[in-house]
């Protein structure tokens, strides 16, 4: 896939209001980030997602469950991947498709913050992500 096939934008979740999140009211979010509101969210909902869910993460495709990848693995070693273990440096590799199934619920919690931000992002026009983006399109992003 190359840069031009990726219509799909990946958003920053700090730009998420929690408590307008499906599902938030299921859960205790008062004091809290907006990181951590997203967890105890996902926390009480992870099991009884709606199906509009299953069918968003249909449509984003690979793309999507490569980001969610890259997020866990930047939450684990830092959010530059060239400084990743080597393992780790391509979004195609054995390596990371291990990861990802070793990692399926954080994975997945990464899928649906963007499913939550993807309802929010007309209101709040929430940035890409640019790092994951040079991860899983290397060949085709100039360094």
């Amino acid at each position: 896939m190359t840069t031009a096939e990726h219509t799909h934008h990946r958003f920053d979740v700090r730009n998420v209001v929690p408590g307008e999140a499906p599902g938030a009211d299921r859960a205790d979010l008062a004091g809290l980030t907006t990181a951590d509101a997203l967890e105890q969210i996902w926390t009480a909902t992870r099991h009884d997602q709606p199906a509009e869910f299953q069918t968003w993460t249909d449509e984003q495709g690979t793309g999507l469950t490569l980001f969610a990848t890259w997020c866990v693995l930047a939450g684990i070693h830092g959010p530059d991947w060239r400084s990743w273990p080597a393992r780790y440096n391509h979004p195609l590799s054995p390596a990371v498709a291990t990861f990802t199934r070793e990692h399926a619920d954080r994975v997945r919690f990464h899928m649906w913050c963007q499913w939550v931000a993807d309802r929010q992002v007309a209101a709040a026009g929430a940035v890409p992500c640019r790092d994951a983006d040079e991860w899983q399109y290397q060949e085709p992003v100039s360094r």
